[in-house]
């Protein structure tokens, strides 16, 4: 089955994303713009997969499966980091992995609303993340601690 639960690949953004210094939680809100958690998706331009890479920049960066979620994620976060040096800023990146490095010869209406509705995605994972902290228990004390009383 081609969809999945994006959740289940936290690991794998973490990974990917503590290597190739690209916030993780960023890594997933793309992933949920760019597909859906759909591996199998394809753009009417070509790009492919989870993160939706481009079949030329997929070889660029290594991804000899765009298909493979795991792939797919190292990938973007690899290319990610690549934008972030390139540009500067996280909008910047943003489009340039959105439009690849001419990105701005081919910006237009879908450009336009690219970055918003990352950074849409992106506040929902930071609210739901502050939700899941609060209503996490607190930790036991150690036993060492409260011996010693």
């Amino acid at each position: 089955m081609p969809q999945l639960n994006l959740d289940d690949l936290d690991d794998v953004f973490d990974a990917a994303g503590k290597s190739w210094d690209v916030d993780p939680m960023l890594l997933k809100a793309m992933a949920m713009q760019e597909s859906s958690g759909n591996t199998r998706a394809v753009s009417t331009k070509g790009a492919m997969g989870l993160m939706q890479i481009i079949p030329e920049t997929a070889k660029d960066l290594g991804v000899t499966d765009p298909y493979d979620p795991v792939q797919s994620i190292w990938g973007a976060a690899k290319y990610m980091s690549q934008a972030l040096a390139a540009e500067g800023s996280p909008e910047g990146a943003l489009l340039y992995y959105h439009g690849g490095p001419q990105w701005r010869q081919a910006y237009g209406d879908e450009s336009k609303r690219y970055v918003p509705a990352i950074a849409s995605r992106y506040a929902a994972l930071q609210k739901q993340a502050a939700s899941r902290q609060q209503a996490a228990p607190a930790p036991a004390p150690e036993p060492s601690q409260t011996a010693q009383r």
